[in-house]
């Protein structure tokens, strides 16, 4: 069975616009909510130096032991600690 759909002449260049558009846009709404979340500091907590340089450590917790860990982005963990120097636990901040 044939089934001969006829396209209009220029749809790939309509689609293609489409798609080129619809990308623009896409990157322009993720830019500007970036812009407004950095530009607030959300989410930027005290090892950060503002939004836009950001620390990337983590803190993860041991679910057994409830103890909290800090990973650096390059590599390497280490104890959360508080201000005596004993190790952190989760919900103890």
């Amino acid at each position: 069975m044939d089934v001969n759909v006829k396209l209009p002449p220029d749809f790939e260049r309509r689609i293609s616009a489409a798609v080129v558009k619809a990308a623009l846009i896409a990157a322009l709404v993720f830019g500007v909510l970036t812009s407004i979340r950095n530009g607030l500091s959300i989410g930027v907590d005290d090892s950060d130096m503002d939004g836009w340089r950001r620390s990337g450590v983590a803190v993860h917790t041991d679910h057994k032991t409830g103890l909290q860990y800090l990973a650096a982005p390059g590599g390497g963990i280490t104890p959360h600690l508080d201000k005596s120097g004993r190790p952190m636990h989760a919900g103890a901040m």
